[in-house]
């Protein structure tokens, strides 16, 4: 069972588009090595809402990347992004309080949409 309690992340942005600033993959810990395993377990993405222009971090559960880093860097212009049942939780690192986000999933937009729809 989950200790933290989920919370839809349109209470706290109101945001529907994002813009997609980098993505990286994310491994499963392995407690047996400092090496870490090889499998993939998700992606992160660094987001950027585009109404207030604060910048976070989302993972999203999926093996191969919705958006992969090449497509970002090659972008002649900012990618927009929805995301799918996106919740936030607070924990506590190092006596600070912090907040995770995650989607279940992230979908790239078409280049039709508007940025600030």
């Amino acid at each position: 069972m989950n200790p933290y309690i989920k919370i839809p992340l349109n209470s706290i942005i109101t945001a529907e588009r994002f813009v997609v600033k980098s993505q990286k993959e994310i491994k499963e810990y392995s407690p047996e090595g400092n090496s870490g395993s090889q499998k993939v377990i998700g992606q992160r993405y660094e987001l950027v809402d585009v109404t207030s222009y604060e910048m976070f971090t989302i993972k999203v559960p999926e093996t191969y990347p919705s958006i992969p880093q090449v497509m970002i860097e090659r972008a002649n212009q900012p990618l927009l992004a929805t995301l799918k049942n996106a919740k936030f939780s607070f924990y506590v690192n190092q006596g600070r309080l912090a907040m995770s986000f995650m989607a279940e999933e992230i979908t790239l937009l078409d280049d039709d949409d508007d940025l600030l729809k």
